[in-house]
């Protein structure tokens, strides 16, 4: 049996791969396997902030390395449909820690409240839209943590008007609907005339493009950590000042 690695190198994409795999490991710097809820002093609502920060860091990390985990499994196993929903899941993941990259810039530029920052972090640990859970509140909307991302890494870049997350997120989500997208992935070489069904395996030429996303989300995973970091400890030195 090939593995994943194997797999995507006969693909074409083994340096796609081999980026997807040292993200994964940078990614577990970021990891703290002694992090305990329980453990946490918050006597105040900045050091709930922080603490509930740190909360969000770790819980997107750690979705977001299984999801990774999970993402080279299904290239073992050549599944473009699986390989395509948990892709979107690790960019909805990514575009969360994005959200409150753009959420702790405004808190340290004064645009706006701790409170309303403290606000947000709940909803993001404690939001669902299930009837089975009424007195919830209102996860934020995944669009939205994309729209935010875009800000952020627009920002970075120094480039205005970038909607690369949106724009990459909405095109994979189409792999993941069963429309056109989905389609094709049964008939793999219908672009070439071939309209024979792909039988067992799907992970064919023209949906490599997969783990190309794959490894930009990862790639945006990786950046977003590091400024998430960066801007906690900023937060952090801010309230002590303050």
């Amino acid at each position: 049996m090939v593995d994943a690695d194997g797999i995507a190198r006969g693909l074409g994409k083994g340096d796609e791969f081999d980026e997807i795999l040292d993200n994964k490991e940078y990614a577990k710097r970021f990891l703290n396997d002694d992090f305990c809820l329980n453990k946490l002093r918050r006597r105040n609502e900045a050091e709930i902030v922080i603490s509930n920060a740190k909360t969000i860091e770790q819980s997107v990390t750690h979705r977001c390395i299984y999801l990774i985990d999970a993402a080279i499994t299904q290239i073992e196993d050549q599944n473009s449909y699986a390989l395509a929903l948990i892709l979107r899941g690790h960019m909805e993941s990514v575009a969360l820690m994005g959200y409150f990259c753009h959420q702790l810039n405004a808190l340290i530029n004064g645009s706006v409240s701790m409170s309303s920052v403290r606000e947000k972090l709940f909803s993001a640990m404690m939001g669902s839209s299930h009837g089975d859970i009424p007195n919830a509140p209102c996860p934020i909307n995944v669009l939205k943590c994309i729209d935010r991302s875009d800000l952020v890494l627009a920002r970075l870049a120094k480039k205005k008007g970038s909607a690369i997350l949106r724009d990459e997120y909405e095109w994979i989500s189409n792999f993941c609907h069963p429309n056109f997208l989905s389609f094709q992935i049964m008939i793999p070489e219908a672009i070439h005339g071939n309209y024979a069904s792909a039988k067992e395996k799907t992970l064919a030429e023209p949906n490599t493009y997969l783990i190309s996303s794959l490894r930009q989300s990862t790639r945006v995973q990786r950046l977003f950590s590091d400024h998430f970091l960066e801007l906690r400890e900023r937060t952090a030195k801010k309230i002590t000042q303050a």
